[in-house]
């Protein structure tokens, strides 16, 4: 079954757990858990909250709260300097408790966006006392001297083990002072193929960067000018001379890169400990890294905040180290009790993860002597794909609770899972690829370096036959630094429609025949090449059946107003197609109005495209949702498919529909799909199979509707009614109306109960000068006519239809399960 979220709960290192009746919806399961476990154990209503949000979401969850808590306030933060103007005026007002719920919403980029920082040290000579025994001449100390301890800075170029006189084992480092051009434009942490470390000091540990913002004046001394002047003003009485001193001041100058800000988590941090009662983090799997500035955010709030509510729909990553650094911010002291170090994952990865050790005997280097040592090899190390089930009850169970979709809604819509459709390849492309194919073999072959060609060949064998029209050449950077062009890509007319065109066509053309607006999901969108973007030719390719088709890019709207903007497109404006990457949606945008998903191509990422294939199949939505698959038989695109078939039983596995091959998959048996891909093409294999018993596994209606496709449909008097409606009537207050009366007059207009409204030979048709005598009508009188109509029955027909149950009231939505669960439904408490 289907993880809805996932809730990790703790206080101070996460210690203090508690829990509380749960019967809501979605977002809402937290925020009225929340709230009435606060109300339960502090006894008032009124809390601070911190909600730490992606930045697509700041939008939707002012929302959400006003839904679930409408007395609630709600602060979106943009900047910094709003969260310090509230902060400050509480303080002065005498730091009163709040008597409502008070949320402050911030997004991850406000909550670390930071001003630039630049070396606090610059490379120096210094001047030591004269030394007599070489006359009068002086010497010199030279390097980046650190401003907290004074000792130059230093590199370590050897560290080896020594025998103390105790007889124990001990470091010891070769050290010398960093050269003038060694430190480098960037900072780091790790000395690295000739580039030295150049954070911290190494002798005391202090930063060697800080913080820098552009500044009105150059020098204190500028500075201190015009400040004794306003202060000899403000001494004379002259209070418009001070007024005017400040306002003349010069402005301050803007630096591109280096803006005049402070991170919010900054400000948080040393002036709000313990102002927010609780901390909410959505989406938290994004803050997993373990030295990014949103990772050590959250650390930070984590450190600050009484409480922590952590969600997120993607539990793993699919490598056990998905989770340590989270675990490090969320609960460290349990960490710290299982013995793990926080700058040390390796141990980590041994217990409950994969590593692979590759040895590489260099056989044509001459004569070994060590043959009882490992002088005469070469290791290296990857950390593979694969999680240990023990993580699961060492580290989360008793501090997590997993909500399944079907929990927090009773009656949910069918999701239609229809198996992936092959599609034979043209006749020119399959030759086109052939010969792609066996020049990337080739070169591989012949290539000291050639296994580095396999991943072009994978990322150009998937996306090639999707695009044999514009397609451009594949070039390479080879040992020497230069550019070669491995393969030309061989072109075919643009005025031709390819199989996997057609194929689209047809399954589009259906969903329009039932008034279902469709997502197509594509990978290649030319953000790095042009010449790959698909998009512009699926779109030709779909206005040739009629459909009315958009694009939804980066540069197409904010981030935060994705959801309003595809709402508009296809409700108000009629879309039948969006055509969108599925790494703008998979977080965070619902697709309540587009029903049917369609897979054009595949992500790299089984997370991503499982995150995308959920985002119709939403709390609310109210009709079938229907996933279709495309790819190319007998190529790489099947291949893929069929990683995708396998790799999805891992993910049941670990969701809760546990099997034998799940559980192999979830241990790490195979890794992430591209290196999935080639290392079936290295071994020479054919993956086959699973597609084909997805096919035979699949429901009855996925079946259906894969039989169905390309086929004519006829369309109910019902969703004819409702595309005359959305094309109609303009007023979205009108419209929402009618949509959710359509069937009762749908089932009106049958039994000719509504003039001007006639079924004939299941066509619906409208005259409106035969209902309104005239042809340019009201959204309002049209609404009048539809829904508040007295009942007119036919003549050799009863009607019992009540015309008072259209009459529009105005009602207060309730808020349930804030005592009880509903039966059936999950209970339990978060704090």
């Amino acid at each position: 079954m289907k993880v809805a979220r996932t809730v990790w709960s703790g206080g101070k290192g996460g210690d203090d757990i508690k829990t509380l009746p749960i019967a809501m919806t979605g977002k809402s399961v937290m925020l009225t858990a929340i709230a009435d476990a606060y109300h339960r154990e502090k006894g008032n209503k009124g809390f601070f909250a911190c909600l730490m949000v992606p930045p697509s979401l700041t939008k939707k969850w002012p929302e959400e709260i006003r839904e679930v808590l409408p007395d609630a306030r709600v602060h979106v933060i943009t900047n910094t300097e709003q969260l310090i103007q509230y902060h400050t005026a509480w303080t002065k007002a005498g730091r009163r408790k709040p008597r409502k719920p008070t949320f402050f919403v911030i997004s991850f980029t406000t909550m670390r966006g930071d001003c630039a920082i630049h070396p606090a040290t610059d490379y120096e000579q210094i001047a030591t006392t004269l030394e007599k025994t070489d006359s009068d001449r002086s010497y010199y100390r030279d390097g980046y001297y650190c401003p907290d301890c004074g000792h130059p800075h230093q590199v370590v170029e050897s560290t080896k083990l020594e025998m103390s006189e105790e007889g124990e084992e001990v470091k010891v480092q070769e050290k010398r002072d960093m050269k003038e051009n060694e430190w480098g434009s960037a900072r780091r942490l790790h000395s690295n193929n000739g580039k030295y470390q150049n954070a911290f000091c190494l002798e005391c540990g202090a930063s060697l960067w800080t913080k820098k913002t552009p500044n009105r004046y150059h020098s204190f001394k500028e500075w201190t000018k015009h400040e004794n002047k306003v202060a000899h003003a403000a001494a004379n009485g002259n209070h418009r001379l001070v007024k005017h001193l400040q306002l003349s001041q010069p402005d301050i100058p803007k630096q591109k890169g280096n803006p005049r800000r402070i991170a919010s988590i900054e400000y948080i941090r040393r002036k709000m400990k313990n102002f927010f009662d609780m901390t909410l983090v959505d989406e938290i799997h994004e803050l997993k890294s373990g030295m990014t500035a949103q990772g050590n955010s959250l650390g930070s709030l984590v450190a600050v905040s009484k409480k922590v509510v952590g969600a997120t729909g993607t539990l793993f990553g699919g490598r056990a180290e998905d989770v340590y650094y989270l675990l490090w911010r969320l609960f460290p002291s349990m960490m710290v009790d299982s013995g793990f170090q926080y700058s040390n994952v390796r141990p980590w990865n041994e217990e409950f993860g994969n590593i692979e050790t590759t040895t590489v005997e260099q056989k044509d280097r001459g004569e070994q002597t060590n043959k009882q040592s490992r002088g005469g090899t070469r290791r290296s190390e990857k950390v593979l794909p694969g999680i240990s089930p023990f993580v699961f009850g060492k580290f989360l169970v008793h501090n997590s609770v997993l909500v399944r979709l079907v929990d927090v809604w009773p009656d949910p819509v069918e999701l239609v899972n229809v198996p992936t459709m092959l599609v034979d390849m043209d006749k020119d492309i399959r030759s086109n690829y052939a010969n792609m194919v066996s020049t990337f073999e080739n070169e591989i072959e012949k290539r000291k370096d050639g296994k580095k060609l396999y991943l072009p060949l994978t990322q150009n064998g998937i996306a090639y036959p999707d695009n044999p029209f514009t397609y451009p050449d594949v070039w390479y950077r080879n040992e020497a630094g230069e550019r070669e062009r491995i393969w030309s890509a061989l072109h075919i007319p643009e005025e031709r429609l390819t199989n996997k065109e057609k194929k689209l066509q047809e399954i589009v053309r259906g969903e329009m025949g039932e008034s279902r607006p469709s997502i197509v999901y594509v990978r290649d969108t030319g953000s790095s090449v042009k010449g790959r973007d698909v998009r512009p030719r699926l779109k030709n390719v779909l206005e040739q059946i009629g459909a009315k088709v958009g694009i939804l890019d980066t540069s197409t709207t904010a981030t935060n107003a994705r959801s309003d903007w595809l709402r508009k497109k296809v409700e108000q404006e009629g879309y039948d197609v969006i055509i969108v990457s599925q790494e703008l949606v998979k977080v965070g945008l619902d697709l309540l109005c587009t029903p049917t998903l369609i897979f054009y191509q595949f992500s790299w990422s089984l997370f991503t495209i499982n995150q995308a294939s959920r985002r119709a199949w939403r709390i609310s939505q109210d009709r079938e949702c229907r996933l279709f698959y495309i790819a190319y038989k007998d190529c790489y695109q099947e291949q893929m498919a069929t990683l995708i078939a396998q790799k999805n039983k891992a993910a049941s596995a670990i969701n809760g529909e546990v099997s034998s091959d799940g559980l192999s998959a979830m241990l790490g048996d195979d890794g992430d799909l591209q290196s999935m891909l080639i290392k079936s093409i290295k071994n020479g294999e054919t993956l086959k199979g699973s597609t084909e018993e997805w096919v035979n596994q699949s429901s009855d209606r996925a079946r259906e509707l894969l039989q169905g496709v390309g086929k004519k449909k006829s369309l109910s008097v019902s969703d004819q009614l409702k595309a005359w409606i959305i094309q109609r009537i303009e007023t979205e207050a009108t419209r929402n109306i009618l949509l959710r009366k359509q069937e009762e007059i749908a089932v009106r207009i049958k039994n000719r109960e509504v003039p001007g409204f006639t079924v004939q030979k299941d066509t619906l048709e409208v005259d409106l000068i035969e209902a309104f005598g005239f042809d340019l009508v009201s959204d309002g009188a049209v609404l009048k006519h539809l829904v508040n109509q007295e009942s007119k029955p036919a003549v050799s027909k009863t009607s019992s239809f009540d015309a008072s149950i259209f009459e529009v009231k105005q009602k207060s939505k309730k808020i349930r399960g804030k005592k009880e669960p509903v039966a059936g439904q999950l209970g339990f408490e978060l704090f």
